[in-house]
């Protein structure tokens, strides 16, 4: 099936086929969409950059997984300004863009585990 947002060929690669590693790894796709996008927000509230960093960086590694090229740049962008503490004004209307991108991707991610 085709999704709109999500795109599994990275997620199918690095299953290599296995169907047990297949599911966890959409477990944890659908379990990182659901909590970072929140984490970040309210990590980028408390004003703690050293933190935000660390969660942005970790999940830039989760998003390939998506294959949603959209969300990945926007993230990406989300990153660079932490990390180069660069529009930083910006930074709330991009972890909103990026939390919309994540509840999509993760509304697929969901109807897959359901079809087992």
């Amino acid at each position: 099936m085709a999704y709109l947002f999500l795109n599994l060929d990275y997620l199918e690669l690095m299953s290599g086929g296995d169907q047990t590693d297949r599911r966890r790894l959409l477990e944890m796709l659908e379990k990182d969409l659901s909590e970072y996008p929140k984490l970040m927000q309210q990590t980028l509230e408390a004003e703690d950059w050293q933190k935000l960093e660390r969660q942005a960086h970790y999940f830039k590694s989760t998003l390939p997984f998506t294959g949603y090229e959209v969300l990945i740049q926007t993230h990406h962008s989300v990153y660079q300004n932490i990390k180069e503490a660069a529009n930083l004004a910006d930074l709330p209307k991009q972890l909103s863009q990026v939390e919309a991108f994540c509840q999509a991707v993760q509304a697929e991610v969901q109807e897959e585990l359901e079809k087992g």
